[in-house]
Order: structure tokens, then C-alpha cells, then sequence
């Protein structure tokens, strides 16, 4: 259970992102939407990425168990 609450997003507190020269503002609305602020384009995409990748991570490793054979160890065995 641990492994899984691991992969959980941090969705509180300052993170810094490298190859951004200005703050860029993410929050996220009561359904969980994420909303973005930024002075330029260029900076929206990267907060943009930042939030789908927090968003998909859990998707990949998903699937990455169930190529492998391993779902078991993070879901238990099959009923």
C-alpha cells in the first residue's frame, strides 16, 4: 500500500522545475481540474506537461506491471 500512496502527485507546496525562469501557478478546482497561470505560452505548456505527467504516471506504471506480470504485487492476487 505504501509503493501505491508513493506514487501519488504532490498537489501542495512550491516545486521547482527545471528550465523555467518564472513562477508558474497550478491549482487545482474541487474537482480536481487543474487550472494553470502563466506569463507566457511557453510557460503554460510546461506547467501543462507537469500536471499530465503527475496525472499519467500512475497509467504507465500501470501498465508496465501488467506487461511484466506483476499487477499481484501492488494489487494482490487474482480472485
Amino acid at each position: 500500500m505504501e509503493e501505491m500512496q508513493a506514487a501519488l502527485p504532490v498537489l501542495d507546496g512550491d516545486v521547482q522545475v527545471a528550465g523555467l525562469s518564472a513562477p508558474v501557478m497550478v491549482r487545482r478546482d474541487a474537482h480536481g481540474v487543474p487550472h494553470i497561470d502563466a506569463a507566457t505560452g511557453r510557460r503554460s505548456s510546461r506547467g501543462a506537461g507537469y500536471v499530465t505527467a503527475q496525472d499519467r504516471l500512475w497509467q504507465m506504471d500501470v501498465t508496465r506491471r501488467y506487461i511484466n506480470g506483476e499487477l499481484a504485487e501492488i494489487f494482490g492476487p487474482c480472485w
